[in-house]
């Protein structure tokens, strides 16, 4: 009988813990996301550039994921395929908080072919989005006025990408 009730604690912690972790990625509409910070080439670069598409896909990633740097290539033709269409696609480099984390994602952002702007992490950036994600790759959607909408995408999927971009022109 005890190893029964241990069995049903330990499952319902385990259940807690997943139904927690899975609640805390941003989710859409709570808020906006603002920033002030740099792009990996040293371009100063803010949230005002939401306003310059009718959709804006962050992708924020980290330079220590495998899936993160394998959809890089995918991630480059969806900013081709998207940027006539009024959709711009950002990359954040999560744990690009030194030079030589950023002289890395330099080299994984170069050798995947990668043309768009890439953000390091500011104050500003932690406030408004990196303090929500705690999963590599996580991709959000904002509109012009940088408001979260639709569903963020945990983990890599570029048919998950295209559907919710297909989804949120409409």
């Amino acid at each position: 009988m005890k190893k029964k009730i241990v069995l049903l604690a330990v499952l319902l912690v385990c259940l807690f813990s997943v139904t927690k972790y899975q609640a805390e990625p941003v989710t859409s509409g709570l808020h906006t996301i603002q920033f002030d910070s740099k792009t990996t080439n040293g371009e100063k670069i803010d949230s005002s550039i939401f306003k310059d598409n009718k959709l804006t896909m962050i992708n924020v990633w980290a330079t220590y994921c495998s899936a993160c740097i394998k959809e890089m290539p995918d991630l480059q033709a969806l900013y081709e395929e998207y940027k006539d269409k009024d959709v711009n696609i950002i990359g954040v480099v999560a744990d690009a908080n030194n030079a030589d984390k950023v002289q890395l994602a330099q080299k994984i952002l170069k050798g995947s072919g990668v043309t768009f702007d890439n953000i390091l992490p500011s104050d500003t950036l932690r406030d408004s989005l990196l303090n929500d994600v705690n999963t590599y790759p996580t991709t959000i959607f904002v509109d012009s006025n940088g408001n979260v909408v639709g569903q963020p995408i945990l983990g890599a999927s570029t048919a998950a990408y295209e559907r919710e971009i297909n989804k949120l022109l409409r």
